[in-house]
C-alpha cells in the first residue's frame, strides 16, 4: 500500500493555503482536523517566523451592510 510522506505541521498548513488555495482560520482548521485555537497558534508563530503573512478583509470586499469584525487572510511568502 502507498503511505504518504510525513509532513510537519508547518508543511501542511503552506500547502493548504498555497495549493489548494485554503486562507481562512476556520476552513484551515477543519481541513487539518485540530481546533481552531491551536491552528491560530501555528498560523501566529508561522507569521511571526516569516513563512506567512496575513491581511485584513478590504472594505470593498465586505458585504454591503455586512457586520462583525473584518477576516484575515493568510498568504504565504515567496521569501
Amino acid at each position: 500500500s502507498l503511505e504518504l510522506p510525513a509532513q510537519s505541521v508547518a508543511d501542511r498548513i503552506v500547502h493548504i493555503i498555497g495549493e489548494m488555495g485554503i486562507n481562512e482560520l476556520d476552513p484551515i482548521a477543519n481541513t487539518i482536523g485540530q481546533h481552531r485555537d491551536r491552528v491560530k497558534v501555528w498560523l501566529n508563530r508561522m507569521v511571526e517566523g516569516g513563512k506567512l503573512a496575513l491581511r485584513k478583509q478590504e472594505l470593498d470586499e465586505r458585504t454591503p451592510g455586512g457586520r462583525g469584525p473584518a477576516r484575515t487572510y493568510y498568504e504565504v511568502t515567496t521569501s
